[in-house]
């Protein structure tokens, strides 16, 4: 089985997302229940920017991991979870590790270059000023998807510190086609590739 080929489907990740919209209420249960937006609920001059895009980074990708492994599971993929030092899933035998992300690059911890070379990588933006409640449809405003088998590990940069451990992926535009678009596309720069999501407001 050609596992990329039967991930690159851009239905399976429109049904993953529709899922973490629907089950936004396991990860902000307080805001929905005060029908805040999430500006209202973490307001800018009560915490870092960064630490509040972590925060609701990290509460969205254990929504990501899980609606992807019930997505496939449905559909009848070979698939269980890892979260083992090679990646989150085992998919046809073989580590898969997921990265999701709000930034313009996909980030990691130093440790991601230990990875296995086969990454689903998901990047968003969200409508920080929509109020939550029991239909969270159209707080995600953008949305992208790539796949790759072939992730080296010195495209991770950075080094751990004291107080960081972060990393970036930065593909050489000359490796563009180890990137597979499902949802969005790659542009190539100079010197590394660009991740460009697609826009929801359509949607």
């Amino acid at each position: 089985m050609n596992t990329i080929n039967n991930l690159n489907n851009k239905e399976i990740f429109e049904e993953v997302l529709n899922w973490v919209e629907d089950h936004l209420y396991c990860v902000f249960g307080v805001p929905i229940l005060n029908n805040k937006s999430l500006n209202e609920q973490w307001p800018d001059d009560s915490i870092d920017k960064s630490q509040k895009t972590g925060l609701i980074t990290v509460r969205i990708a254990e929504l990501f991991e899980e609606g992807f492994h019930r997505v496939l599971s449905s559909k009848g993929f070979d698939i269980r979870r890892a979260a083992n030092e090679k990646g989150d899933f085992i998919i046809d035998g073989n580590p898969w590790e997921m990265k999701t992300t709000q930034g313009d690059k996909m980030q990691g911890a130093t440790h991601s270059s230990s990875k296995d070379s086969r990454y689903i990588m998901i990047k968003y933006k969200l409508d920080y000023d929509k109020k939550l409640s029991e239909d969270n449809s159209g707080l995600f405003v953008e949305f992208g998807v790539w796949l790759s088998e072939d992730i080296c590990n010195e495209w991770w940069s950075g080094q751990a510190t004291n107080n960081n451990s972060r990393t970036v992926l930065n593909v050489p535009s000359d490796q563009y086609d180890s990137i597979v678009s499902v949802i969005g596309e790659v542009k190539v720069n100079r010197k590394y590739c660009k991740f460009v999501n697609e826009s929801l407001k359509t949607r």
